[in-house]
């Protein structure tokens, strides 16, 4: 792999986790992500919004930022499994 190669393909990488750090933070806006939190949690976390969002996702993947998500391999694959998991939950109707 030459040098040129070897850029692209870093910024490839690069770009694929600045998408799963903007992932997180429209899966933060999004309301029906609030309401799934609040059905996982059975209302027992107070408001349901983008700042408990935020909160949630940080606490869940063991971050203090979304952007660590761009380095953090743990972090990735535990965001990875939350994402799915709302995914197949809001696809199965389980999430208004």
């Amino acid at each position: 792999m030459n040098i040129a190669e070897r850029e692209a393909a870093y910024e490839s990488y690069a770009a694929i986790r600045t998408d799963i750090v903007l992932q997180a933070v429209l899966l933060c806006k999004d309301d029906s992500f609030h309401r799934w939190i609040e059905k996982r949690l059975q209302g027992c976390w107070g408001e349901y919004n983008e700042p408990m969002a935020v909160n949630y996702l940080r606490e869940y993947c063991g971050i203090k930022s979304r952007s660590e998500l761009k380095e953090n391999e743990e972090a990735q694959r535990k965001f990875e499994a939350l994402l799915k998991e709302f995914q197949r939950d809001r696809a199965l109707g389980a999430v208004a």
